[in-house]
């Protein structure tokens, strides 16, 4: 099997598993992770906003969905730092 189609096929398997569980924490942090290990970092940027946006009451408490997000906002700013102008 290709990597893309194991990509995308591990990407239809995490949004199935979401479709069923959607406030479960680790999947959601795999999601990210992923998304950062295959860089698509607007992709886990923009799904790390959006579930915050929507303030899922159970990621408040949440250690390692915070500290996922650091490391996703972290990648965000070294890679666009220099289209920021400060």
């Amino acid at each position: 099997m290709r990597f893309c189609s194991y990509l995308r096929w591990v990407l239809c398997y995490i949004a199935a598993e979401l479709t069923a569980r959607p406030t479960d924490v680790s999947l959601r942090v795999r999601l990210l992770k992923l998304y950062l290990d295959t860089e698509r970092v607007t992709d886990a940027y923009s799904h790390a906003v959006e579930v915050e946006l929507h303030s899922v009451p159970c990621f408040r408490d949440e250690l390692q969905w915070y500290d996922c997000l650091i490391d996703v906002f972290e990648v965000c700013v070294f890679k666009y730092y220099p289209l920021i102008e400060f």
